[in-house]
């Protein structure tokens, strides 16, 4: 800052200079002489000096030595002397007014210098001192009374500028300060910033890695369970099976609330709005929630004020899975009594979107008045007595009142200990028209799957590509059982080599298996129909991951559909008939098999 204000201030001092010599020269009588015209040379000189250390100092690549400062103050002091000495060599002695004038004209100049130096404290009052000093002094010089109040004036500006310069000088280090301290804040920021994207990141990745690597084995697991319960005999047994389930089934939930609350954490959930008939999607859910109900003596009933064929748009699996949520909560912590779930519409205010309630009330043990602020707390559960009966990740509440915000509606919860809670989900959702639902209700009907019944000739083929030797046993005894012939890949490679000489009506591929991974090997199986000129077959993807980012990558590679492990039969039953006619796929494919060039 000190460098680059020389320049221009020492050129417009140096245009003064010549100005105030050519106004001199014009209104004495006497000529200037050399002292004068030589002081106007000097400044001349001492002022391109002054520059070209200035200019220098922009191209030097060491500009943090100590000799630029140095130099430049020793410039300043000459300047300023040069400056201070203009009223001994300029012939003014016998004209007061132009005394008067110069005197003024030095006084501006020092605080004008004095200002734009205050980055460096030293460099103004070297700037100061030497010029107002001999104007002091000539002042003094003039014997008269004018003279010492002269003397006493410009010495009382002197010592102002002086303090004035220390206070300035204050000043702007406080704002550089504040500026630099800023800058590397907002550096800071954007360093902290990176790091949790990257963090966020690494975090996503681990819990993708963690629940593929947890829902795999877990899928062997609940597939051999299904497998084994129909060669069990004994009571006994049947009971031990549902337990070793129902622990599976739990272990699944777990996984799948740490996840969805993951991407909720990270506002990745994506919502899907469709037309949704309401109070078919609240039987549904109660019924579910009835099935536990029972078991505890529960009446979980349904009270709907919605006409039957109230159609709203929204994501249907979400809205179910807060319901679900709610539900599965109230019979959870209800011993005795009922559990209700209520629909109704609430008054319409003017200027606000229409408005659909959902209630969950129960007769359970209620939530006491200081902790009803942490109900919808993640991994939070109420009361250390009900931790042991209420087994759970504790996040269900949270996941369900995200949703809920994510929809744009709202979750809260009112209680009473002992007598029971009601969680209230306010969802900004009008009615739809019949005529808005039915190009839906259309395309729904357009795409249903063909129906297809086991064990129909010609027997269709099945080719599993699938390196987990327990969920191959699952899925190849499963797949048998509706019918169908299946073979086996244990990995991509060995796919393409079975297609090389075989045809499939279906192939079910893994994602990650050692070799070729599942979309690599689809890939190869697309361009080699691609360039035979083949209908294409259909390929369902077998994965763990429920990452969105996962399963869109499946259908950019060229799969048809995903299949989620852990599944059940019914959800392998269904793809099977989506896409499985019966053998009848393989008339609209040519009779000679897919000769793939295995070395590309």
């Amino acid at each position: 800052m000190l460098f680059s204000h020389i320049p221009m201030g020492t050129t417009i001092a140096a245009g003064l200079g010549c100005l105030i010599a050519i106004m001199v020269d014009y209104m004495v009588a006497e000529p200037m002489g050399v002292p004068g015209w030589g002081w106007l040379a000097g400044l001349m000189m001492i002022a391109a000096i002054h520059i070209a250390r200035s200019i220098l100092y922009f191209r030097a690549k060491d500009r943090q030595h100590p000799r630029w400062m140095r130099n430049v103050k020793y410039s300043i002091f000459a300047l300023s002397a040069w400056w201070g000495a203009m009223l001994w060599m300029l012939p003014v002695r016998s004209h007061i007014e132009l005394q008067a004038t110069l005197i003024g004209t030095l006084s501006g100049l020092a605080a004008c210098g004095a200002f734009m130096l205050t980055v460096d404290r030293s460099a103004a009052r070297i700037w100061l001192m030497p010029m107002l000093t001999s104007v002091a002094l000539y002042c003094t010089t003039l014997n008269s009374v004018l003279g010492l109040f002269g003397a006493f004036s410009i010495t009382g500006f002197m010592g102002v500028l002086w303090m004035e310069t220390g206070r300035a000088h204050r000043r702007v280090g406080e704002l550089l300060f504040l500026r630099f301290t800023n800058e590397r804040i907002t550096a800071s920021q954007a360093v902290a910033l990176r790091e949790a994207e990257e963090l966020s990141q690494a975090k996503g990745q681990f819990l993708a890695t963690m629940s593929h690597e947890m829902r795999t084995p877990l899928h062997g697991i609940l597939g051999l369970s299904r497998l084994i319960r129909g060669e069990l005999r004994s009571q006994e047994a049947h009971e031990r099976m549902n337990l070793l389930e129902s622990a599976g089934q739990h272990l699944l939930g777990v996984i799948n609330d740490v996840l969805d609350y993951s991407r909720l954490q990270a506002g990745r959930i994506e919502l899907s709005p469709a037309p949704v008939n309401l109070p078919d999607l609240a039987r549904e859910v109660t019924s579910l929630a009835a099935v536990n109900g029972t078991e505890k003596g529960l009446d979980v009933v349904l009270d709907s004020e919605l006409p039957s064929d109230y159609l709203v748009h929204v994501d249907g699996g979400r809205l179910k899975q807060i319901l679900l949520n709610l539900l599965g909560n109230a019979v959870k912590f209800t011993e005795q009594g009922r559990v209700t779930m209520r629909l109704f519409e609430l008054p319409h205010e003017d200027g606000q979107p229409s408005r659909i309630g959902l209630e969950v009330a129960d007769t359970g043990i209620g939530i006491p008045e200081d902790e009803l602020a942490r109900v919808f707390d993640a991994f939070h559960q109420v009361d250390g007595r009900y931790e042991r009966k209420a087994a759970g990740s504790g996040l269900g509440l949270s996941i369900a009142r995200e949703i809920c915000v994510a929809m744009g509606g709202e979750l809260t919860c009112d209680s009473q200990p002992g007598e029971g809670s009601t969680f209230r989900c306010v969802l900004p959702l009008a009615r739809m028209t019949a005529h808005l639902a039915q190009p839906a209700t259309k395309a729904a009907s357009a795409a249903t799957p063909v129906a297809m019944t086991p064990g129909k000739a010609p027997t269709a083929t099945v080719l599993l590509v699938e390196d987990n030797p327990v969920n191959a046993i699952v899925a190849l005894t499963e797949l048998e059982q509706m019918g169908l012939r299946v073979a086996h890949a244990e990995n991509g490679q060995l796919a393409l080599e079975w297609l090389a000489r075989h045809e499939a009506d279906l192939v079910l591929m893994d994602c990650h298996m050692p070799e070729m991974n599942g979309f690599d090997a689809t890939r190869h199986i697309r361009m080699i129909e691609s360039q035979r000129g083949v209908a294409p077959v259909p390929i369902v993807a077998l994965t763990a991951s429920t990452q969105q980012e996962v399963q869109q990558e499946c259908l950019q590679a060229g799969m048809n559909d995903c299949l989620s492990k852990p599944f059940l039969r019914g959800d392998l039953l269904r793809v099977v008939k989506r896409y499985v006619t019966g053998g009848a796929r393989r008339s609209d494919r040519q009779t000679q098999p897919l000769e793939l060039a295995l070395a590309s």
